[in-house]
This record gives C-alpha cells, structure tokens and sequence, in this order.
C-alpha cells in the first residue's frame, strides 16, 4: 500500500470576521454543498460577510458551500468525531490520496468556525500513514482516528471567527463542545469534481 504524507501544507491563516451575534447565528439558514451564488443570496449578512472575506481564486470549476449551523450543548461533538480529511478526489465519490495525477486538481478548502467554545482541531505534519485505500467515509475516519491515536502529533485549534485554508491531505476533527451554544461552520470549496447541489424547494421560494 502507498504510503502518503498528510498535513503537507501548512495551514494558512486568511481574515478575522466579526463574531456574530447568538440572535444572528440563530437566524442563519443552514445550507449543504450549494453553489455560491446561492449562498450569497439565502445565507444571510453573516455568510455573505464570511464568504467575502475568502480569498478565493476561481481556478476551479465550481466553488461549492456548506453552511453548518448548529446550538450545542456542552460535550456534544459536530458533525461527529473522528479524524478526517476533506478529501483528494479523482471523480464524484472517488477519492485516492496517493494520486498525483496533474489532470485531477486537488480542491482547495477555505473555512471558519464562529463559536469559540468549539473550535475545529488540525493535526501537525509532516504526517506520513498508508493510503486508507477505501472510498467510504466512515472507514477513513476510523482509519485517521485509529493512526493519530497512535502517533499522537501535535494538534492546534484555529482561532474563532478566522478564515483556514487547507488542502485534502489536511487531518482535522470536530471537538467537543466546552460550553453551550450556538456554532457555525461555514466552509467553501474551490473545487473541479462534484457540482452544487439545487437548494430545497422550502428554501428556494422568495
């Protein structure tokens, strides 16, 4: 099995963004893979101030936004634990971390965290491990939890309400909540694989 490095990039650290308010955390639409011009339009003051804040190159074929946005209670863990990557893709749903194929672009990931109780963590590289070899998510995670349990790397937290840009290769987790509150994580994907999704009828009328 090949042997990748992950966490080849160092993380780097975009904007601050004005903290938003739990009132206004609490009106913002959660939204998942849309395009970013609908982002712009139904995400509210807070996302459309986030998403001008990236830099953003437009070299890929789409630009893709998630919009996550939650009220946690203390422990809980977003979007469930585990170790990941947002992902290398060589097609929709393929992904191939030892791949470097110059037709298959890696995306570019650009994201905040608004909730300084809950911040996501990034391992620190150079971390070389096997290709997890397996195209299902839930696998992979078990995978990097299983290997960073055991290698135990350095770990740092991104400060609330700044911009992170990484890579595919990038190991990161969700933490657990330290107190209750409202969370945001708002993350855009320059990206030549995949396409937006329609937002929902319930959220598409005016």
């Amino acid at each position: 099995m090949a042997q990748v490095l992950f966490c080849r990039t160092p993380l780097t650290l975009g904007r601050r963004v004005r903290p938003p308010t739990a009132r206004e955390l609490a009106g913002t639409p959660s939204l998942f893979d849309v395009s970013l011009d609908d982002a712009l339009r139904r995400g509210g003051a807070f996302v459309a101030a986030v998403l001008g804040a990236m830099a953003l190159r437009h070299d890929r074929r789409d630009v893709i936004v998630q919009v996550q946005v939650a009220n946690l209670a203390a422990g809980e863990i977003p979007n469930g634990a585990g170790w990941h990557t947002d992902g290398v893709p060589v097609g929709p749903g393929r992904y191939r971390y030892a791949s470097d194929d110059p037709a298959h672009r890696p995306d570019r990931f650009h994201s905040l965290v608004a909730g300084a109780h809950c911040r996501t963590a990034f391992a620190v590289g150079p971390i070389w491990l096997d290709d997890p070899g397996t195209d299902d998510a839930h696998e992979r995670r078990l995978y990097f939890t299983r290997e960073l349990g055991r290698l135990r790397p350095e770990v740092v937290q991104v400060p609330n309400c700044r911009l992170v840009e990484y890579d595919g290769w990038a190991l990161h987790a969700a933490v657990p909540a330290a107190a209750a509150g409202w969370r945001a994580f708002i993350r855009a994907v320059e990206t030549d694989h995949g396409a937006p999704r329609p937002l929902p009828p319930e959220a598409a009328r005016p």
